[in-house]
């Protein structure tokens, strides 16, 4: 297992890289990138899905926003890429933004995650079947 800390906001998310599973973990909220799903933790407000020609939206809104972890000592990093992952973050005026593209084994193009919703871009030829939780919602993807 690999641990990486990646600047958010004024702190940092942990980004941890499994065999074949990517976690995020904020203050607040956990999320699980496998393959074929995307796990959310809890603070799942709702989801929709928005069509396109070429690709389809999936969106997760969060109830609350995702909160950084604080803890000094720790050093965030704006961006991490290697052969199977490639994760950017982007602070603008409107919010911060992290940009994930995950390796050709998933069934998803790549995710971007805001303060409040996560996006999940993924093929029109694919759908997307939700699982909710008390709180969390599971997102599966054939």
């Amino acid at each position: 297992m690999i641990r990486k800390y990646l600047r958010w906001n004024n702190g940092y998310v942990m980004l941890e890289l499994r065999d074949s599973e990517y976690l995020l973990l904020f203050a607040n909220n956990t999320i699980l990138f496998r393959s074929r799903s995307v796990f959310v933790e809890k603070n799942v407000a709702g989801n929709k899905v928005v069509y396109s020609k070429k690709k389809r939206y999936v969106y997760v809104i969060f109830s609350k926003h995702l909160l950084p972890y604080s803890e000094f000592g720790k050093k965030a990093v704006d961006e991490y890429i290697d052969y199977q992952i490639e994760v950017r973050y982007t602070r603008l005026k409107y919010g911060n933004y992290l940009t994930l593209n995950l390796p050709g084994a998933h069934l998803y193009d790549h995710v971007i995650l805001t303060d409040e919703q996560m996006c999940i871009v993924i093929s029109a030829k694919r759908n997307a079947y939700f699982e909710r939780t008390d709180d969390g919602l599971t997102v599966y993807l054939v």
